[in-house]
């Protein structure tokens, strides 16, 4: 029976051979059979069948022993596969051949580790008040709020992740601007300020910088984000800021449909979830600090005039209602210490994962760089 044709392999088995003693002379056969393999992409493939790498003859005897697959001829002993006349250093040198082509490469151990932060559940971000206070990192497949008052550095920290994340691990950060107020120039200087002169051009590449001003064109973008034919293998993370500006336009406003604010919320938050779910992401929120009563879904933006700022922050709710109170799976908030000062401090309000009350702190620079 003719061999199905098959591709040339940039890489092929050595030329091992085996000797068979079953009570006649001895002769040398070669182990492999003219037509070389390589393994699949899936380089850890151990269920392939043995058929076509090896002898037809070695097969046979090895089929009397019941071994089919490289798995099954891995596990076998020396002294198994001696039955089917292969003398032990054949053997080792077989298992060796298959152990290269099928078993995961070995790895340095600082490269090892790179790789698997980038496959891991969580992300250190290398601000170490953020990392701190999440134990660790961002969380891949959950959301993360960070709510503050205005003029507490929330932009400013998420522009400080986007840019880590995007030089330390290589990755596409996709970075939701619903204000219009991300300047190109600063995120530049960013970049420069956090070391990645070398890889400057990269980084600012990495970031994906989607400018969404409505709430149908942030609905749009995440859709977009859920073809896999679209969406690179790369992008790890997506940060919006803020969604809360693109509720308020919705407030009070009702239609023959009911509440279209609170239905097109619903809708962006099955998306985020669904994409941080299924695609492996970590989603950080930014939301703004407000003021709203048990009696009310939402009392709206809260004010900058002296009496508010007078207040204690911890009187500060979420913006966007009860509804979206409990959807984040880590709320933070985000406090300047003092009207003056560059220190903050980041509060767990609620989480599925960390304690509530939690605090860190951190510095912003001058320059907006926090360390």
């Amino acid at each position: 029976m003719a061999k199905e044709k098959r591709e040339e392999p940039n890489k092929a088995p050595g030329k091992a051979v085996a000797s068979l003693m079953q009570g006649g002379p001895t002769f040398e056969i070669p182990l492999f059979s003219a037509y070389k393999f390589e393994p699949s992409a899936n380089s850890c493939n151990m269920s392939k069948l043995l058929e076509g790498m090896l002898d037809t003859r070695i097969l046979e005897l090895l089929a009397k022993l019941k071994i089919f697959r490289v798995d099954e001829f891995l596990r076998a002993d020396v002294e198994k596969l001696a039955i089917a006349g292969l003398k032990p250093q054949d053997s080792m040198k077989l298992k060796a051949e298959f152990s290269k082509l099928f078993l995961p490469a070995v790895a340095i151990g600082d490269e090892y580790y790179k790789n698997q932060l980038k496959k891991c559940s969580i992300m250190q971000t290398r601000i170490s008040g953020f990392d701190e206070v999440l134990e660790g990192g961002l969380r891949i497949g959950t959301l993360l709020e960070v709510c503050g008052s205005s003029g507490s550095g929330k932009t400013q920290l998420c522009l400080n992740v986007a840019v880590r994340l995007a030089g330390e691990y290589k990755i596409d950060v996709v970075y939701a601007d619903t204000k219009g107020d991300l300047v190109a120039s600063h995120l530049a200087s960013l970049v420069e300020d956090l070391g990645y002169q070398e890889d400057f051009d990269g980084v600012l590449e990495r970031i994906k910088v989607a400018k969404t001003k409505t709430m149908q064109s942030l609905i749009s973008t995440l859709r977009h984000l859920q073809d896999p034919h679209k969406m690179t293998k790369r992008s790890k993370v997506i940060i919006v800021d803020s969604l809360a500006s693109l509720y308020f336009p919705f407030i009070g406003v009702k239609t023959s449909d009911g509440n279209e604010g609170l239905s097109l919320l619903n809708h962006v938050a099955s998306l985020l979830k669904r994409l941080a779910g299924s695609h492996h992401l970590a989603v950080v929120l930014v939301n703004l600090g407000t003021r709203w009563s048990q009696d009310e879904e939402f009392e709206g933006e809260s004010r900058d005039d002296e009496s508010n700022r007078g207040e204690q922050e911890d009187s500060l709710k979420p913006a966007m209602g009860k509804y979206w109170a409990h959807v984040p799976n880590t709320r933070l908030f985000l406090v300047r210490d003092q009207p003056d000062s560059s220190a903050r401090t980041l509060i767990v309000q609620k989480s599925e994962y960390l304690a509530s009350g939690k605090t860190s702190k951190f510095v912003i620079n001058h320059n907006g760089t926090i360390e």
